[in-house]
Protein backbone atom coordinates (compact mmCIF):
# COMPACT_ATOMS: atom_id res chain seq x y z
CA UNK A 1 0.00 0.00 0.00
CA UNK A 2 2.96 2.34 0.54
CA UNK A 3 3.68 2.21 -3.18
CA UNK A 4 0.00 2.87 -3.90
CA UNK A 5 0.08 6.16 -1.99
CA UNK A 6 3.36 7.22 -3.62
CA UNK A 7 1.97 6.43 -7.06
CA UNK A 8 -1.25 8.30 -6.30
CA UNK A 9 0.72 11.29 -5.03
CA UNK A 10 2.79 11.44 -8.22
CA UNK A 11 -0.28 11.13 -10.45
CA UNK A 12 -2.29 13.83 -8.68
CA UNK A 13 0.74 16.11 -8.52
CA UNK A 14 1.44 15.64 -12.24
CA UNK A 15 -2.13 16.42 -13.30
CA UNK A 16 -2.32 19.54 -11.14
CA UNK A 17 1.10 20.70 -12.30
CA UNK A 18 0.05 20.26 -15.92
CA UNK A 19 -2.72 22.82 -15.29
CA UNK A 20 -0.29 25.19 -13.57
CA UNK A 21 2.11 25.00 -16.51
CA UNK A 22 -0.68 25.81 -18.92
CA UNK A 23 -1.54 28.96 -16.96
CA UNK A 24 2.11 30.04 -17.03
CA UNK A 25 2.30 29.28 -20.76
CA UNK A 26 5.05 26.70 -20.36
CA UNK A 27 5.34 23.73 -22.72
CA UNK A 28 3.46 20.83 -21.11
CA UNK A 29 5.22 18.35 -23.41
CA UNK A 30 8.54 19.26 -21.83
CA UNK A 31 7.05 18.57 -18.40
CA UNK A 32 5.85 15.11 -19.35
CA UNK A 33 9.16 14.40 -21.04
CA UNK A 34 11.14 15.27 -17.92
CA UNK A 35 8.75 13.74 -15.39
CA UNK A 36 10.16 10.25 -15.89
CA UNK A 37 13.67 11.36 -14.95
CA UNK A 38 12.34 13.37 -12.01
CA UNK A 39 10.45 10.34 -10.66
CA UNK A 40 13.36 7.94 -11.11
CA UNK A 41 15.98 10.18 -9.52
CA UNK A 42 13.55 11.36 -6.86
CA UNK A 43 12.98 7.76 -5.78
CA UNK A 44 16.70 6.97 -5.97
CA UNK A 45 17.53 10.02 -3.86
CA UNK A 46 14.78 9.29 -1.33
CA UNK A 47 15.81 5.68 -0.92
CA UNK A 48 19.52 6.50 -0.74
CA UNK A 49 18.87 9.01 2.04
CA UNK A 50 16.98 6.34 3.99
CA UNK A 51 19.57 3.61 3.36
CA UNK A 52 22.40 5.88 4.50
CA UNK A 53 20.42 6.61 7.64
CA UNK A 54 20.00 2.90 8.40
CA UNK A 55 23.19 1.74 6.71
CA UNK A 56 24.17 -0.66 9.51
CA UNK A 57 20.92 -2.59 8.97
CA UNK A 58 21.16 -2.60 5.19
CA UNK A 59 24.81 -3.63 5.34
CA UNK A 60 23.59 -6.87 6.90
CA UNK A 61 20.49 -7.05 4.65
CA UNK A 62 21.64 -5.52 1.32
CA UNK A 63 18.84 -6.92 -0.86
CA UNK A 64 16.22 -5.16 1.27
CA UNK A 65 17.63 -1.80 0.20
CA UNK A 66 15.69 -2.25 -3.05
CA UNK A 67 12.36 -3.09 -1.39
CA UNK A 68 10.94 0.44 -1.58
CA UNK A 69 7.35 -0.87 -1.50
CA UNK A 70 7.87 -1.65 2.18
CA UNK A 71 8.50 2.01 2.97
CA UNK A 72 11.61 3.89 3.90
CA UNK A 73 12.04 7.10 1.86
CA UNK A 74 13.81 10.30 2.87
CA UNK A 75 12.05 13.41 1.59
CA UNK A 76 15.23 15.49 1.45
CA UNK A 77 16.83 12.87 -0.74
CA UNK A 78 13.75 12.96 -2.99
CA UNK A 79 13.90 16.76 -3.24
CA UNK A 80 17.62 16.73 -4.08
CA UNK A 81 17.31 13.94 -6.67
CA UNK A 82 14.31 15.58 -8.31
CA UNK A 83 15.88 19.05 -8.27
CA UNK A 84 19.17 17.95 -9.83
CA UNK A 85 17.57 15.84 -12.55
CA UNK A 86 14.92 18.45 -13.36
CA UNK A 87 17.44 21.29 -13.50
CA UNK A 88 19.72 19.29 -15.80
CA UNK A 89 16.82 18.32 -18.07
CA UNK A 90 15.53 21.90 -18.33
CA UNK A 91 19.02 23.23 -18.99
CA UNK A 92 19.45 20.76 -21.84
CA UNK A 93 16.09 21.86 -23.23
CA UNK A 94 17.21 25.51 -22.84
CA UNK A 95 14.25 26.38 -20.64
CA UNK A 96 13.97 29.13 -17.97
CA UNK A 97 14.85 26.91 -15.02
CA UNK A 98 13.68 29.19 -12.19
CA UNK A 99 10.28 29.76 -13.79
CA UNK A 100 9.85 26.02 -14.22
CA UNK A 101 10.87 25.33 -10.62
CA UNK A 102 8.20 27.77 -9.48
CA UNK A 103 5.49 26.04 -11.51
CA UNK A 104 6.59 22.61 -10.32
CA UNK A 105 6.76 23.69 -6.65
CA UNK A 106 3.16 24.93 -6.42
CA UNK A 107 1.59 21.51 -5.87
CA UNK A 108 4.62 19.74 -4.38
CA UNK A 109 3.37 20.08 -0.77
CA UNK A 110 0.09 18.39 -1.67
CA UNK A 111 1.97 15.53 -3.28
CA UNK A 112 4.06 15.17 -0.13
CA UNK A 113 0.93 15.14 2.04
CA UNK A 114 -0.60 12.35 -0.03
CA UNK A 115 2.63 10.37 0.02
CA UNK A 116 2.77 10.60 3.83
CA UNK A 117 -0.51 8.69 3.98
CA UNK A 118 1.62 5.63 3.28
CA UNK A 119 3.34 6.17 6.65
CA UNK A 120 -0.05 6.45 8.32
CA UNK A 121 -1.24 3.23 6.69
CA UNK A 122 1.94 1.41 7.77
CA UNK A 123 1.66 2.92 11.28
CA UNK A 124 5.17 4.36 11.10
CA UNK A 125 6.59 7.77 12.01
CA UNK A 126 3.54 8.55 14.12
CA UNK A 127 2.48 11.12 15.22
CA UNK A 128 4.95 12.96 12.97
CA UNK A 129 3.21 11.77 9.79
CA UNK A 130 -0.11 13.28 10.91
CA UNK A 131 1.51 16.60 11.73
CA UNK A 132 3.38 16.77 8.44
CA UNK A 133 0.28 15.96 6.40
CA UNK A 134 -1.56 18.85 8.05
CA UNK A 135 1.43 21.14 7.71
CA UNK A 136 1.97 20.30 4.05
CA UNK A 137 -1.66 21.06 3.24
CA UNK A 138 -1.31 24.44 4.95
CA UNK A 139 1.89 25.15 2.97
CA UNK A 140 0.14 24.12 -0.25
CA UNK A 141 -2.79 26.46 0.37
CA UNK A 142 -0.43 29.32 1.23
CA UNK A 143 1.63 28.80 -1.92
CA UNK A 144 -1.54 28.67 -4.02
CA UNK A 145 -2.55 32.03 -2.54
CA UNK A 146 0.91 33.52 -3.17
CA UNK A 147 0.93 32.22 -6.72
CA UNK A 148 -2.49 33.74 -7.40
CA UNK A 149 -1.26 37.03 -5.94
CA UNK A 150 1.79 36.98 -8.19
CA UNK A 151 -0.40 36.24 -11.21
CA UNK A 152 -2.43 39.39 -10.47
CA UNK A 153 0.58 41.57 -9.61
CA UNK A 154 3.27 40.46 -12.00
CA UNK A 155 5.54 43.42 -11.09
CA UNK A 156 6.11 41.80 -7.68
CA UNK A 157 6.95 38.41 -9.11
CA UNK A 158 10.51 37.21 -9.46
CA UNK A 159 11.09 33.80 -11.01
CA UNK A 160 12.34 31.38 -8.38
CA UNK A 161 10.43 33.05 -5.53
CA UNK A 162 7.69 30.42 -5.24
CA UNK A 163 10.19 27.57 -5.20
CA UNK A 164 12.24 29.30 -2.52
CA UNK A 165 9.12 29.97 -0.41
CA UNK A 166 8.24 26.29 -0.66
CA UNK A 167 11.73 25.20 0.44
CA UNK A 168 11.75 27.72 3.30
CA UNK A 169 8.32 26.76 4.59
CA UNK A 170 8.86 23.02 4.37
CA UNK A 171 12.30 23.07 5.99
CA UNK A 172 11.01 25.36 8.76
CA UNK A 173 8.11 22.98 9.33
CA UNK A 174 10.53 20.08 9.54
CA UNK A 175 12.57 21.95 12.15
CA UNK A 176 9.47 22.46 14.28
CA UNK A 177 8.24 18.89 13.91
CA UNK A 178 11.55 17.07 14.17
CA UNK A 179 11.09 16.44 17.90
CA UNK A 180 7.90 14.47 17.17
CA UNK A 181 9.71 11.93 15.00
CA UNK A 182 10.18 8.54 16.62
CA UNK A 183 13.47 7.90 14.79
CA UNK A 184 16.29 10.36 14.09
CA UNK A 185 19.36 10.13 11.87
CA UNK A 186 22.28 11.15 14.09
CA UNK A 187 25.88 11.63 12.98
CA UNK A 188 28.60 12.65 15.46
CA UNK A 189 25.89 13.65 17.91
CA UNK A 190 24.19 15.91 15.35
CA UNK A 191 20.59 15.39 14.21
CA UNK A 192 20.93 15.30 10.42
CA UNK A 193 17.28 16.21 9.82
CA UNK A 194 17.61 19.32 11.99
CA UNK A 195 20.91 20.31 10.40
CA UNK A 196 19.65 19.95 6.83
CA UNK A 197 16.39 21.72 7.66
CA UNK A 198 18.19 24.66 9.29
CA UNK A 199 20.62 24.97 6.38
CA UNK A 200 17.85 24.91 3.76
CA UNK A 201 15.72 27.38 5.71
CA UNK A 202 18.60 29.86 6.00
CA UNK A 203 19.79 29.50 2.41
CA UNK A 204 16.28 29.86 0.95
CA UNK A 205 15.46 32.86 3.17
CA UNK A 206 18.71 34.67 2.32
CA UNK A 207 18.18 33.95 -1.38
CA UNK A 208 14.62 35.32 -1.27
CA UNK A 209 15.87 38.54 0.36
CA UNK A 210 18.65 38.82 -2.22
CA UNK A 211 16.19 38.16 -5.03
CA UNK A 212 13.95 41.01 -3.96
CA UNK A 213 16.63 43.46 -2.90
CA UNK A 214 15.91 45.96 -5.69
CA UNK A 215 14.47 49.50 -5.55
CA UNK A 216 10.67 49.64 -5.71
CA UNK A 217 10.19 45.94 -5.05
CA UNK A 218 8.78 44.67 -1.79
CA UNK A 219 8.50 41.10 -0.55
Amino acid sequence: MYGFFITGAILIYALLTERALGKKKLDVNIFWGGLFYAIVWGIVGARLYHVLDFRSYYYSNPTQALEIWKGGMGIYGAILGTLLSTTAYLAIKKQPVRLWLDACAINAPLGQAIGRLGNVYNQELLPYAYFEIAGNIIIWLFILAINNLFDKKTTHYKSGAIFLIYIFMYSTQRLVLESTRSVHWVEWGLNVGVAVSFLLAMVSLITIVFLYKKPGIKI
